[in-house]
């Protein structure tokens, strides 16, 4: 191949992996239990701009959090006071679920 097939070449597989991992990404938006600027914890949704509850500790957050991502069979993001992620759950249709050994 020259360098401009080449080129065209990696765009193309480039834009393939990148459209089949949107089709497998969920679609439903996750649960963040993020610190807020008063020292206590938000919950809020992945899209949203605005906190969907505050709360004083972050085990209440959690709890709450964990909930709401049940019943909206979503993904939880936990974090931590600086900001970087600490756990994740998913409360979804897991595609690759575990095998049972039996």
């Amino acid at each position: 191949m020259d360098s401009d097939a080449a080129v065209k070449h990696r765009r193309a597989v480039h834009a393939e992996s990148r459209y089949s991992k949107e089709v497998f990404m969920s679609k439903k938006p996750s649960q963040h239990v993020v610190p807020n600027q008063k020292g206590g914890w938000s919950v809020r949704k992945s899209e949203a701009s605005k906190a969907t509850r505050i709360f004083e500790k972050k085990n209440d957050a959690v709890d709450y959090a964990r909930n709401v991502a049940k019943k909206g069979h979503s993904e939880l993001y936990i974090h931590k006071k600086d900001g970087t992620i600490s756990e994740k759950r998913s409360y979804g249709n897991d595609p690759c679920p575990p095998k049972d050994k039996k």
